[in-house]
């Protein structure tokens, strides 16, 4: 708090946190603005049909129970990157592959080659999910997300990806076998969250964001007043 009085202000990854973080510090609300995280790269949407399998990856605040129940009826085929304390002891059915700390590039080639990809969350005040989201989507690939803070700032459900309520086995069960059954949804969601990020979340509209930001930030209160 001591620090933050001084600062010019702070920079959040999403709307809650802009509200919550503002709050914790003790700044006014004027002092806290919104700038969207920026997909590390945009690629062009993969040349060949998706292979039959989903993705799900992160480590923070990731709710992967809920999702293996939910990828038990039907057993979809899923490749999980998960950290090295995440699922411990746990023996996955054969349709569930577990990758902990892999490199970067085997994530990636799965992600490029997958059918969709899911982001399961816990109930959190924490934003996360952010990074796999963008680059979920940034390769052209649908994306299923649990309704949170981390989420619902870059994603518009039935248009650019699914929302999911957290906790809920069964309306992600749903939502799977939605994309995996209906290609041409897939194809949809996964055109628009593409061109959402181009025009949305490039590293040139982040730039610009966070220089805007700082600029409004730079207008106002001399922080050393304070």
């Amino acid at each position: 708090r001591a620090v933050a009085a001084r600062s010019l202000g702070l920079l959040a990854s999403s709307r809650h946190e802009q509200v919550a973080q503002a709050a914790r510090l003790g700044l006014p609300a004027h002092r806290a603005l919104f700038v969207p995280l920026n997909a590390n790269a945009i690629e062009p949407a993969p040349p060949s049909a998706p292979e039959p399998f989903l993705v799900a990856a992160g480590r923070s605040w990731r709710d992967y129970p809920t999702l293996l129940a939910a990828l038990a009826d039907p057993p979809v085929p899923a490749h999980l990157f998960i950290g090295a304390d995440d699922l411990p002891g746990l023996r996955p059915p054969p349709h569930v592959t577990l990758h902990r700390e892999v490199p970067r590039e085997q994530y990636l080639d799965s992600l490029r080659r997958c059918a969709f990809v899911v982001i399961p969350l816990v109930a959190t005040e924490r934003a996360t999910g952010q990074v796999v989201l963008l680059e979920a989507m940034s390769l052209g690939k649908a994306v299923i997300a649990t309704r949170a803070p981390g989420t619902v700032d870059y994603m518009e459900d039935g248009v650019t990806g699914l929302f999911v309520e957290p906790g809920d086995p069964t309306a992600l069960r749903g939502a799977i076998r939605r994309l995996w059954t209906d290609p041409a949804l897939r194809d949809r969601l996964a055109a628009a969250g593409q061109t959402s990020v181009a025009a949305r979340f490039s590293i040139a509209a982040h730039t610009q964001a966070k220089l805007a930001a700082i600029a409004h930030l730079l207008g106002g209160a001399d922080p050393l007043a304070h």
